[in-house]
């Protein structure tokens, strides 16, 4: 992972974005400085209510600078504006900072079903920046022939997403809601998810799965990725086996037994 503690216990940590940050004069923006927690965004993770903003809320107290902006007001924007893997690396990079590289966890074996404690270096965790990280709205022409316009994922689609899933109409939609997330038009067909999301979901609904599972995969090659499912070894049984770093987690933030969820 491309990121440095600033200077030894500082509490600080640099490094840059898998995509970045895009400000209102298309200027990129990828380099970054956080600082570590204090007792303001140990409240907000223990906090209620949805996650995502209270997650954005640490991010945005927690950044120093997102490329030459320090501004607390412009950083907050921004934010919003940085994809979920940005996002996720900007956490790891704060719990780094607050807590250090070594994140305690404790894992159930497949194999031999015993609970060990592992710990794991988040400086280890893989990275891949986007290719074109100036691209932010993408038509694509699939295998079947279907031309797709889509843009890259943000903050604000994740609120939306978050908020659409809440409502009981729409809860056995939610592998057709991920891609309206980020799908704009299908052929000719505009898809507005304000004012006609029955009809945008119906027409996502439509899609071949080959067609879905395109989609899904080009999303994931275009929005930059930082591997948070991590390689474990059984201390007991020496079975080897892999787990997802659920980083979105009160827990990730803090000693093991101190999370309030």
């Amino acid at each position: 992972m491309n990121m440095e503690i600033v200077e030894p216990r500082s509490g600080v940590v640099s490094g840059e974005l898998t995509c970045g940050w895009l400000d209102e004069r298309n200027q990129l923006h990828q380099t970054f400085v956080v600082r570590e927690m204090t007792g303001v965004e140990e409240d907000l993770l223990a906090g209620k209510g949805a996650v995502l903003p209270r997650l954005n809320r640490v991010i945005a107290n927690c950044l120093e600078s997102i490329g030459e902006a320090t501004d607390k007001a412009v950083i907050s924007r921004a934010v919003d504006g940085l994809t979920a893997t940005d996002r996720m690396l900007l956490l790891v990079a704060i719990r780094r900072a607050s807590l250090g590289d070594e994140y305690d966890t404790r894992i159930k074996c497949p194999s031999c079903s015993k609970e060990s404690n592992i710990s794991v270096n988040l400086c280890d965790l893989e990275t891949r920046r986007v290719a074109d990280p100036m691209q932010r709205r993408i038509t694509t022409v699939l295998s079947t022939g279907l031309v797709v316009q889509w843009h890259i994922m943000t903050g604000q689609d994740e609120d939306w997403l978050q908020s659409i899933r809440k409502r009981p109409q729409t809860e056995n939609d939610l592998l057709t809601l991920a891609l309206l997330s980020r799908v704009d038009a299908i052929g000719d067909t505009v898809l507005n998810r304000v004012t006609s999301l029955p009809s945008a979901t119906a027409l996502l609904k439509g899609l071949r799965s080959r067609e879905r599972n395109e989609l899904r995969n080009l999303f994931s090659d275009t929005e930059g990725f930082i591997d948070t499912n991590v390689e474990y070894e059984c201390p007991a049984c020496s079975q080897g086996f892999r787990g997802d770093l659920d980083v979105a987690q009160t827990g990730f933030f803090f000693p093991q037994g101190q999370s309030k969820r």
